[in-house]
């Protein structure tokens, strides 16, 4: 079990680190993350990361995310996070309530 405390401390602190690249537009309002196996059986981590909606209700393109992705996934390779970072983007108005509060992430 320490093993697996130690992963998720890893994890979290790497995320934490990421944050702090995040640019400020598209602004992440939070982000929740969970242990993950992927499809060839490897550990992986997948990460969604709620973003506020952009103005006039737009939607904001891949050059726009890329950085939040690379943020990710380079300072998961800097701390030597073993798992693989899936990410995935969603806006504030395509969750539901339930999804709001389930207390499994972290503010941004």
């Amino acid at each position: 079990m320490q093993a697996a405390d130690d992963e998720s401390k890893l994890v979290s602190n790497a995320l934490e680190e990421a944050q702090r690249r995040f640019p400020a537009v598209p602004q992440v309002e939070r982000y929740d993350w969970r242990f993950h196996v992927d499809s060839t059986g490897d550990d992986a981590v997948l990460v969604t990361v709620v973003l506020k909606d952009p103005p006039g209700g737009d939607h904001y393109v891949w050059g726009e995310l890329a950085p939040i992705r690379n943020a990710i996934v380079e300072t998961f390779q800097e701390r030597s996070v073993r798992r693989w970072p899936y990410i995935q983007f969603s806006l504030e108005s395509e969750l539901t309530e339930e999804d709001e509060d389930d207390g499994s992430g972290a503010e941004a």
